[in-house]
């Protein structure tokens, strides 16, 4: 094994051995910062050094994998679908939000009117002679009421399982419609002439 000294400034001075100064010279070969006589000597070492050539060749294949493009490429469209898509996800948070906020807001309101409304309700039912009369006039209004709406519902339905009822309606609807079609039609012809002049 024969030792030099190496004449390029990035390497140590003092000498190697061969096959360690060959090491080097791959490197600074796959940089391409050989000077024609390295690069002739370190070819010359190749062609000989069987074992040289194979790292050579193993270094040159790593080398062009850190070179070559990536094997995939994101599609061109990639940036402004992820923009998108991140834009839909902050206006859909938002509006979770709003929203939640909404209910929380509206929450807020109805309990407190609800319980002004309750304290309001006691104090008046105290402290106002008339109001308990007005209390049992309304809950008597509403039980009334309630009578009044059941009994029409059991009619309704009574009326409706007989089948000349439901033509009966039928009828009456369309009718209706017939009429209300007409009347439309009528207001436009008679305003129509207003809306051009």
């Amino acid at each position: 094994m024969t030792h030099t000294q190496h004449p390029n400034p990035n390497l140590p001075a003092a000498p190697l051995p061969e096959h360690e100064r060959m090491g080097l010279l791959m490197s600074l070969a796959l940089d391409h910062m050989l000077d024609p006589g390295e690069q002739e000597q370190f070819e010359q070492h190749l062609a000989q050094c069987p074992p040289c050539a194979r790292q050579w060749q193993l270094w040159q294949a790593v080398d062009s994998r850190f070179q070559d493009p990536p094997l995939m490429e994101p599609p061109a469209d990639f940036a402004v679908r992820l923009e998108a898509r991140l834009a839909r996800q902050e206006r859909r948070r938002n509006l979770w939000l709003a929203l939640g906020l909404g209910f929380l807001t509206i929450g807020v309101w109805a309990a407190s009117i609800l319980g002004i409304g309750v304290l309001l309700s006691v104090l008046a039912y105290q402290f106002v002679p008339w109001v308990p009369h007005l209390f049992l006039f309304v809950t008597d209004l509403w039980a009334a009421l309630v009578a009044f709406g059941s009994t029409t519902w059991q009619l309704a339905i009574g009326l409706f399982k007989a089948p000349s009822t439901l033509l009966a309606v039928a009828g009456y609807l369309l009718l209706c419609l017939l009429i209300l079609g007409l009347w439309t039609r009528f207001l436009h012809r008679s305003t129509g002439g207003l809306a051009r002049a």
